[in-house]
């Protein structure tokens, strides 16, 4: 797989990474009042610029609802169509939105205790037990972020502790 960086995109996304405070919180309403999400501090970890892209990209989407089979940008996606446009809007590789084809082709696997941030982290479900019924981005800090999974939006949520970490089953590397 070649990888190949979108030079305006990334200069974008770099530029916004001197404005955006380490560590900033997103506050959306909910049912149950106001739910804070914190974005990845990237400054505290050791990442490559497409590392740093791709987590920036990827958080842009943060609270954009869940839709099946959807891959439109602030209006909609699902879990997979989700990582397969992060990759592609952030760093132009593209590949197919399909998890299943995704947990069978995409990258490299690996070890799911040797993850590095942008590994696909593929988790299993009652229909697909292998892992190829969801799928998000490892993020650094034991995060990571995903689609839907129960929550029905773009979200960053900790392995540590929760059905994601319970049920994570399988991972793949992208980027070298």
């Amino acid at each position: 797989m070649r990888i190949h960086i979108k030079p305006a995109l990334a200069a974008l996304v770099m530029s916004s990474l001197l404005l955006i405070p380490s560590a900033q919180a997103t506050t959306v309403p909910s049912s149950q009042g106001s739910l804070t999400h914190q974005e990845t501090d990237v400054s505290s970890l050791q990442l490559s610029e497409q590392q740093q892209i791709l987590v920036k990209m990827a958080e842009t989407q943060l609270n954009v609802p869940y839709v099946w089979g959807k891959q439109e940008p602030f209006v909609g996606f699902d879990c997979s169509n989700f990582v397969a446009w992060v990759y592609r809007a952030a760093l132009g590789i593209d590949f197919s939105g399909s998890s299943v084809w995704q947990r069978n082709n995409a990258g490299t696997p690996v070890s799911t205790s040797d993850l590095q941030v942008g590994d696909l982290l593929f988790f299993k479900t009652a229909n697909e037990p292998n892992g190829s019924g969801h799928v998000g981005i490892y993020i650094g800090n034991g995060d990571v972020i995903q689609e839907g999974g129960g929550w029905k939006k773009v979200t960053i949520e900790p392995l540590k502790g929760t059905w994601l970490g319970k049920n994570l089953v399988f991972a793949r590397r992208i980027l070298k």
